[in-house]
């Protein structure tokens, strides 16, 4: 044995899985358990848990993902990417009383682990079904290909059956799908004067936010790729363009989606640069 290194924390987490990336690191995925056990269920809360270290095991870097979930919480794999990129499977469950019980998810990362995107997806929707996904493979189309199970429970009717789900470079399984936490459909308002302006754009500090279809009783909001509401912006009479401050943001891809009292108007894409 030339090194052994210890990634995990005072809990149980899980199994560690490994790919090499295009700089010869090594890139570990896993789950990293955060929190303390469950009551009923004596399993601990985790989180997403990516690492990358040297080839002597140092670490370069060290991220988790997402919020903490509990029981059949599971990164199942992970690929480098030959553009530095890295990808990674698996599923969770979903919040108590909400249907399906588990859904599959694929989130990318760049070289540095800042997220790219973060889908999750199911084929069942009924009761707590569980829809897993085990496996992932870069196509030639530079899209996807996800591979697990599917398991019914009642109102949903079957057996337990292989799952397959191609996916675009983007992680869609459908041609345009929505970003994560942002479904709503854009009203028809001419597509030029309707975009929202977003600069410097990557950004470390603060951006300028900028639209002439800013109007009063409209706000601007603020997701992660996760789908977590990071900030509100409540436009006031006047204004065509509005600052924020970004420099509390992890590093990663944000969205940024106007609405008023009638829905969805617009939206737009920044990145926050810089070290967590």
């Amino acid at each position: 044995m030339e090194w052994e290194v210890s990634l995990g924390g005072p809990r149980p987490d899980n199994k560690a899985m490994l790919c090499r990336g295009s700089d010869g690191s090594i890139i570990v995925g896993t789950l990293y358990a955060d929190s303390t056990t469950h009551p009923i269920w004596g399993d601990p809360y985790s989180r997403i848990h990516i690492v990358k270290l040297d080839n002597n095991g140092n670490t370069i870097w060290d991220r988790k993902y997402g919020k903490s979930n509990v029981t059949k919480n599971y990164v199942s794999n992970i690929r480098c990417l030959d553009d530095g990129s890295i990808i990674v499977c698996g599923s969770s469950p979903v919040d108590y009383n909400v249907t399906p019980g588990i859904s599959g998810w694929v989130m990318k990362l760049n070289t540095d682990g800042d997220e790219l995107w973060y889908r999750s997806y199911a084929n069942l929707y009924g009761g707590q079904s569980e829809n897993i996904l085990n496996d992932i493979i870069p196509t030639s189309d530079k899209g996807f290909i996800a591979c697990g199970f599917v398991l019914p429970e009642e109102p949903d009717t079957g057996v337990q059956e292989v799952w397959v789900i191609k996916l675009d470079s983007m992680g869609c399984d459908t041609p345009g799908c929505g970003t994560v936490g942002v479904s709503d459909h854009a009203r028809s308002i001419d597509s030029k004067s309707a975009n929202l302006h977003i600069f410097p754009n990557p950004a470390s500090t603060q951006i300028m936010i900028c639209s002439s279809v800013l109007v009063p009783r409209s706000s601007v909001f603020i997701y992660d790729l996760f789908g977590r509401l990071q900030d509100e912006i409540i436009i006031t009479k006047g204004q065509n363009e509005t600052k924020l401050d970004i420099s509390a943001y992890p590093p990663g891809v944000y969205i940024a989606v106007l609405k008023d009292d009638k829905g969805l108007v617009s939206r737009g894409k920044f990145v926050k640069s810089g070290d967590r």
